[in-house]
């Protein structure tokens, strides 16, 4: 038996993955050592249909960041001048650490990251204009995240016309850009991981000691693609600071989280396929609406949860107002049942004000 385990590089999408269940301590063991979740929903059930992101919804993303890198990135600092990021005056030069994207590129994580760290640190002596950076590659100190953090940025534009230089952070989507219609949900996760890479930024700029000579700007940018065409349109001047927020407080309790999970073994790296299967699979879950989108173990855990009487297989709504009261206990109450404690007494006293009112005696004799 053989584990997939999740590329380090993959931080972003392990941050996400813990959010959208932070409660569930076999989401968190999956997260904390960097295992899929397909891998072991298929190992629990191997007749499971696991849905995940299409092969041709892959490839239109890379194709579309290659498209509009190429050249020296011509097509994206077109967009970028038309909407007034960069002044049509000033120089801009282009810097490309994406890994295997030319002859000279970095060949691997490790290449790409110290080059990186020692254009940062040589930050201060950059020539005067614009620096369009791709695939800035960074790790977050240990101890931020289990068992590593590294980062690959889109794009970072560097304005360094002032001594102080400072550092805005792109984020690249292939969906389109429909103006007032594109879908909320869309926007949401995609500034949501700009701010991560905002307040990953902030922390590795700190640790190089050049807080003094650049900063990490709390707005940013979007690139997404114009409707019908794989040419870029830019959302310039986006607000993250409160995405950067949210990811700095949430790398703090997903380290709690880790911590409390398994103890010792939480920084292990190294722990058996069998062993971590293991751990995950009898790690205390917590079903909700969430994990339908997310959660490959999702159709499990619904049943687990109709196993339990907990009401949750019928929604978040539901467990709430359940309030910890098992759903046949509720349903019996709903039936006449006198309660016999105080949950049970709160939970008939919110089922009869919710209830509609008996109709009167005039309306019955009408």
């Amino acid at each position: 038996m053989t584990l997939k385990r999740v590329k380090r590089q993959n931080t972003r999408l392990r941050f996400e993955r813990w959010t959208a269940n932070p409660t569930c301590k076999a989401n968190v063991a999956a997260v904390v050592h960097n295992v899929s979740m397909t891998s072991v929903a298929r190992h629990e059930n191997p007749a499971i249909h696991v849905k995940e992101l299409s092969q041709l919804a892959r490839e239109r993303g890379i194709v579309f960041e290659e498209s509009i890198l190429r050249d020296g990135a011509k097509r994206l600092l077109a967009e970028l001048r038309h909407v007034g990021a960069i002044p049509m005056e000033v120089r801009v030069e282009f810097v490309d650490f994406r890994i295997k994207s030319t002859g000279s590129s970095p060949r691997d994580f490790d290449a790409a990251h110290a080059a990186s760290m020692n254009w940062l640190l040589d930050i201060a002596s950059r020539e005067s204009g614009f620096y369009l950076v791709a695939g800035l590659a960074i790790r977050i100190p240990r101890g931020v995240m289990l068992p590593e953090a590294s980062l690959i940025l889109d794009v970072l534009l560097v304005d360094a016309r002032e001594p102080k230089r400072h550092l805005i952070v792109g984020e690249v989507k292939s969906y389109s850009d429909r103006g007032g219609y594109t879908k909320a949900a869309s926007l949401a996760t995609a500034r949501a991981q700009a701010g991560l890479y905002v307040h990953a930024l902030n922390l590795v700029v700190e640790e190089l000691a050049i807080v003094d000579v650049c900063d990490v700007s709390n707005r940013g940018f979007l690139v997404l693609t114009k409707p019908g065409r794989n040419f870029p349109t830019v959302r310039w001047n986006e607000d993250f600071q409160w995405q950067a927020e949210r990811a700095r407080r949430g790398f703090e309790l997903l380290e709690q989280s880790a911590l409390d999970l398994n103890g010792d073994f939480a920084f292990d790296e190294d722990l058996p396929d069998q062993q971590l299967l293991d751990l995950i699979l009898h790690a205390e879950t917590d079903f909700g609406d969430a994990c339908i989108g997310f959660c490959e173990r999702a159709p499990t855990c619904q049943r687990l949860s109709l196993l339990a009487d907990d009401g949750a297989f019928l929604g978040d709504e539901m467990k709430r107002f359940l309030n910890g009261v098992p759903l046949s206990r509720a349903e019996e109450i709903l039936n006449g049942s006198r309660p016999k404690s105080g949950l049970e007494r709160d939970l008939a006293d919110r089922i009869n004000a919710s209830s509609p009112p008996a109709p009167s005696s005039d309306s019955e004799s009408a």
